[in-house]
């Protein structure tokens, strides 16, 4: 007999998730293109909060409620039009545990979660982990298809939740509010849909859906601040939904669960907007560099809406990569989200990074 005997059998059919590759050569110029992280780095006004802070010592627990921190995600929505009170919010160690709680409160066994094929490795661990049956929907050329997500929900029978990303990961596609509001309308309240709004930033924040979840009690928003806020190291994510789910959601949160830092960084991020403004103008400016140059080089691509580009190498996909990892360059290539091994995802990065990827590339196939 072994220990494993006792282990759930939906926990062995789960993959391990596997982050983007980091540079392994020696002595040459390291450049990750892989995780989507922000290139510019972090806000300075949010390292000087936590190095402040740190001069007090950590010898005294986090604020378990986090009001300060959710009275200042409320603040910058409104600013930006988005009306949302601190009790429509739920805070967690990165989306991830967001996403997590919210699953945890609503799949089982009896569960089905509706999603876009060959979407983020990390919702099929989650809904896996609490036995979940998962329904793949077909996407049209890449990009999300609305309507067959309808069709599958509409055939399929039982308990049942929908989850997509808006901007798409990895197609790095965006779906227009009026769109998304026009499908929410044709489904069932009971039926929860969350929409991961982790890119948000880049496609222009008062396009988000947050202000939608007045309308529509089973919306669910996903946030986070290791985007476009340059805070992948220190994890914070937060979860937008209606009075009464959040209430609930709330129940199973980890006391505690973000620590005093993160919390300091989060509150000064959001207050330093010069920081946000450039990164958004290097991602932006960035985008237009790396279209115009891929075209140069006929190779092909999806219009990016994130800090990403979704790229077609074709069937010399793999020599491409080693070439570049030899460069002291990594991208993502998508075989982990199980499309072909022509596809990778390329982070926007900052213009000597994109010019040095692009002068690689340019080598490879002269």
């Amino acid at each position: 007999m072994s220990i494993l005997n006792s282990v759930r059998k939906e926990i062995f059919s789960i993959e391990y998730y596997k982050a983007g590759k980091v540079v392994k050569v020696a002595n040459k110029k390291k450049v990750k293109l892989s995780s989507n992280e922000n290139s510019l780095g972090t806000s300075t006004l949010a390292l000087k909060a936590i190095k402040s802070f740190l001069k007090k010592g950590l010898n005294i627990y986090p604020d378990s409620k986090m009001l300060d921190l959710k009275g200042s995600i409320s603040q910058f929505l409104f600013s930006n039009g988005l009306e949302v009170g601190s009790k429509n919010l739920i805070l967690g160690d990165g989306s991830g545990e967001v996403i997590n709680m919210i699953f945890t409160i609503f799949l089982d066994k009896e569960s089905i979660l509706i999603l876009p094929e060959k979407s983020f490795i990390l919702y099929y661990i989650h809904s896996k982990s609490k036995g979940s049956k998962i329904v793949e929907v077909e996407r049209k050329n890449f990009e999300i298809d609305l309507g067959k997500i309808l069709e599958k929900i509409n055939l399929i029978e039982g308990k049942k939740i929908v989850l997509f990303a808006n901007p798409d990961n990895p197609s790095s596609a965006f779906i227009e509010k009026d769109r998304l509001k026009s499908f929410l309308k044709k489904i069932d309240s009971n039926i929860p849909v969350i929409i991961d709004e982790a890119y948000i930033h880049f496609a222009g924040i008062k396009n988000s859906c947050i202000d939608l979840i007045k309308e529509f009690e089973n919306l669910i928003i996903i946030h986070t601040f290791s985007k476009a806020y340059g805070l992948a190291g220190l994890r914070v994510g937060y979860g937008v939904m209606s009075e009464k789910l959040a209430k609930e959601v709330e129940k199973i949160r980890l006391p505690f669960n973000l620590g005093t830092l993160q919390q300091i960084g989060a509150i000064a991020a959001l207050r330093d907007q010069r920081f946000l403004k450039e990164t958004l103008s290097y991602v932006e400016e960035g985008k237009k560099y790396l279209m115009k140059e891929l075209e140069k080089l006929s190779i092909r691509y999806l219009k990016p809406h994130a800090n990403f580009i979704f790229v077609d190498f074709g069937e010399r996909a793999k020599e491409i990569l080693a070439f570049l990892e030899k460069k002291g360059i990594t991208i993502r290539h998508l075989t982990d989200f199980g499309y072909s091994e022509n596809y990778v995802r390329i982070t926007i990065g900052l213009p000597w990074e994109n010019k040095f990827l692009i002068k690689n590339l340019k080598e490879f196939f002269a």
